[in-house]
């Protein structure tokens, strides 16, 4: 069944906000905000309305970040930066802002159409641009997220153009505001678009100044003027990362012979990686380009260097009185097409709509012509997809260390066969720079390569960018943009968890240079988990703490951008909500452990196929807490087999006793009452039940295929078992030990006939196949230390390939993996 969630409230046209903001039409979209056409009433003047997308208004963090962007615009008096004239709270509680009404487009659309842009306009955009950040600079403000996207190029009533900067949302403010800056941008925090981020702040650094701005000015020019952006990022975060950490940089006139040489200095001078030998001001940055343009040969005594020799960083070049002459060079057609695409994102996933234009100038039918002219697709994130260059230009700069190629190589060997090569590749990269890295594939590799089962390791994957903080159980989904894994850390707020995302592709390695924040919202972010319907994707997890704690649902398109509000499913109070969901006939039921009648019991909900929940929330189980013979059921799990809805579950005694029970119930399933001190030694259930073990038993995790279903456990201390029964008839068909010394099993069915049991034992991962008959030899994949987290597991999208997430200890945090494998029946 096909699902479509809008990923905000639609105002129609017409509707008056305020009763002074009549909405013309809808401009622009993305993950944070919509941007809309309206009317002044009181005035009759036109302008932009920017609105908060509904579903991310519960997070105090994004609030505060969007009003952040209305203070910081009005603090700076500028031509060059968009006017904000208004702020506030719509009815239904969306902050919004309302602001100058521009025409014309972002520099993002004219490169896109363009593919490049002459040293003349190149030269004014550049100009503009350095006046706005100048001003901002001068009251304390740096933007930290400049790129074409947010730089506007206005028509003005006569048809002159000016550049115009947007998108004050991640600016960093030194002010009076600064207490509340620093609450958003502590050290360590990673903001900005990979493409154009200074190595401070990749570093995360808490002392990132206006020079930062300065860096990705200058990204920026080097693209205007070439078609390509400096760094390749078509390839991972990670290597991104490390391209503009530690890469030579290119060379201007290898791609466009006909600028000057002077140019190369001045792009030099403005990527210098550390920030005191960069330009110190935009003012001067802008003044050294125009001179820089004005001959191939600068003579006069301005500072400046002979051409091919660095420029003394030691004082800014001094500038004549007078307007500076700018010589227009001959710009060769046919250059290199640089295609921006899905540039809505962040690294911390905050995206939002980077246009406030009233008209779109084609832009929709240029990035597709261009798309379909060099055979690129749209990745996640604030991606710059680089097309080859043209036959007349030189082969690309290498824009990343060795040791990152070095990775990427063994990642592509290994995913076409060759363990032997992508060995060598892991040891000649860990041999170059990249030891940790390198070191955990190698290990990874080495366990697989000595395996044995039947299952086959096809791809391995280090989804995480680096950090020193550990991860949550990570997840992972095949969607049709290659393969997503989803992890939990408080890298962006300490002590305050997040679900993380990054898109792979098919060799695993990342597909796009950024994650992506999938949980804004939460403020303690446990266990998240995908649910799937054909292409399409949800995000299930429980937030533990915060002004509205619970169980959380939302959709995510196949590249991990937000697509649907968040949901409240259950759950009301700090808690740590164990959760299971599963696709059902008609929509999705959802499965938690719950105290809410001050003991722990089994509840159930179940929303329609567009996560609207329906008929409330059910209480299936009546068990008291206390006592000698309390029972209390825990790790719940359900599917649905033969019509009926299954659910297994420990059940733990007050005397130590632990039973694997199974509870089939009819739909819709009746309320029972609530759970009472005097009811202890009775064991209430909405529907019948099968005990399928009596001994001590731990983590039970339940799948069906057909009229059957599946219980894979735990014995306590140690021992997996998988147990086949009839719901229907409550018939054990086996009970199968797999392993005497193995913990924390997961298993799951793919709906065509295929389960399969991943589990921990002895240090390593291993997987077996599953059948009616019973349970193949399980074979050894992958290496772990961690046993308190069971693997994650996932069916790709060819019969017989399944994705294996897991967590293993790395510098002394938790890191998340990922394989693809084979297990053909």
């Amino acid at each position: 069944m096909p699902i479509s969630v809008p990923n905000e409230a639609v105002i129609p046209p017409g509707t008056v906000l305020l009763d002074k903001y009549e909405v013309v039409r809808e401009l622009g979209r993305g993950g944070m905000a919509v941007v809309y056409e309206a009317m002044h009433r009181g005035l009759g003047q036109p302008i932009a309305v920017k609105v908060l997308a509904a579903e991310l208004i519960k997070s105090s963090v994004v609030k505060e970040r969007f009003i952040r962007e209305a203070r910081a615009v009005a603090a700076i008096k500028s031509a060059h930066i968009v006017d904000v004239y208004d702020t506030g709270v719509l009815a239904d509680g969306r902050p919004y802002i309302a602001m100058e009404l521009l025409r014309g487009e972002t520099l993002y659309e004219r490169l896109a159409s363009k593919g490049r842009i002459d040293a003349t306009e190149t030269a004014a955009i550049v100009r503009d641009c350095a006046a706005g950040l100048q001003n901002a600079h001068d009251v304390g403000i740096v933007h930290r997220d400049l790129k074409p996207e947010n730089i506007f190029l206005c028509v003005g009533p006569s048809g002159q153009q000016s550049a115009k900067l947007l998108d004050f949302g991640l600016a960093k403010v030194h002010t009076a505001m600064g207490e509340e800056a620093g609450r958003l941008t502590r050290d360590g925090a990673v903001f900005g678009t990979p493409a154009y981020m200074s190595p401070e702040q990749l570093k995360g650094q808490a002392s990132v100044d206006h020079r930062a701005d300065l860096w990705a000015l200058g990204c920026i020019t080097y693209e205007c003027l070439t078609g390509r952006s400096v760094w390749a990022t078509n390839q991972s975060m990670a290597m991104t990362f490390a391209a503009i950490a530690t890469a030579a940089l290119p060379v201007p006139t290898d791609f466009r012979p006909d600028a000057p040489l002077a140019f190369n200095d001045w792009f030099t001078r403005a990527l210098q990686r550390d920030p005191a030998k960069r330009f110190q001001s935009a003012r001067a940055l802008s003044e050294s380009l125009a001179l820089a343009f004005s001959s191939d040969l600068v003579s006069v005594d301005y500072g400046l260097p002979a051409p091919g020799n660095a420029f003394d960083v030691r004082d800014e070049p001094a500038v004549a009185s007078g307007p500076v002459p700018i010589v227009t060079t001959i710009i060769r057609k046919g250059g290199t097409a640089g295609l921006v695409v899905g540039a809505l994102g962040l690294v911390v996933g905050v995206g939002g709509v980077s246009a406030y234009y009233m008209e779109h100038k084609k832009h929709d039918r240029d990035v597709a012509d261009v798309r379909a002219a060099t055979g690129t697709q749209s990745v996640m994130g604030a991606a710059r997809v680089q097309t080859a260059p043209t036959s007349n230009a030189p082969a690309a700069v290498g824009a990343m260390p060795l040791w990152a190629k070095q990775l990427a190589e063994g990642q592509r060997r290994l995913a076409g066969g060759d363990s032997a090569g992508a060995a060598l590749s892991w040891r000649e990269a860990a041999a170059s720079g990249a030891a940790s890295s390198a070191t955990g594939l190698l290990e990874q590799l080495k366990v697989a390569s000595t395996g044995s089962g039947a299952c086959s390791v096809a791809a391995l994957g280090h989804p995480r960018p680096a950090t020193s903080r550990s991860a949550g159980r990570p997840a992972v989904v095949a969607t049709k943009a290659g393969v997503l894994v989803a992890w939990t850390d408080d890298h962006e707020h300490a002590g305050h968890e997040h679900v993380y995302a990054s898109l792979l592709g098919e060799d695993l390695q990342s597909a796009t240079a950024s994650t992506t924040d999938l949980s804004p919202e939460a403020d303690s972010a446990f266990r998240p988990f995908f649910l799937q319907d054909g292409d399409e994707t949800a995000l299930v997890f429980a937030d533990r703490s915060g002004q509205k704690p619970g169980i959380y649902t939302r959709f995510i398109d196949a590249e991990a951008h937000l697509s649907g509000e968040l949901v409240h499913v259950g759950g009301d109070k700090p808690f740590t909500y164990y959760v299971h969901a599963h696709r059902s006939q008609a929509g999705y039921h959802f499965l938690w452990e719950d105290d809410r009648d001050g003991a722990p019991n089994i509840f159930l909900t179940h929303t329609d196929a567009r996560l609207v929940p329906e008929g409330g929330v059910r209480r299936v189980t009546s068990f008291a807490g206390s006592g000698p013979l309390a029972r209390v059921p825990r790790y719940v799990s359900g599917a649905t087999a033969d019509g009926q809805l299954v659910l297994g579950y420990a059940l733990e005694s007050g005397r130590g006793k632990v039973a694997l029970e199974a509870l089939s119930l009819a739909w819709p399933v009746e309320s029972l009452p609530p759970a009472s001190a005097h009811a202890v030694s009775k064991r209430e259930r909405a529907g019948t039940v099968t005990v399928l073990a009596d001994n001590k038993v731990d983590a039970p995790l339940l799948t069906c295929e057909g009229a059957d279903c599946y219980v894979a456990w735990q014995a306590v201390p140690a021992g997996v078992h998988v147990t086949r029964f009839n719901p229907r008839t409550k018939k054990r068909s086996w009970d199968k030990l797999v392993s005497a010394k193995g913990t924390t099993p997961s298993i799951v069915a793919n709906g065509q006939g295929g389960i399969v049991l991943a589990f921990v034992e002895s240090g390593t991962v291993r997987i077996a196949n599953v059948t009616p008959q019973g349970v193949a030899q399980p074979g050894v994949f992958a290496k772990t230390s961690v046993t308190q987290h069971r693997p994650y597991l996932a069916p790709g999208r060819q019969l017989g390939e399944w994705y294996v997430a897991w967590l293993e200890m790395e510098n002394m945090h938790l890191e998340p993996y990922v394989a693809k494998l084979r297990c053909p029946r």
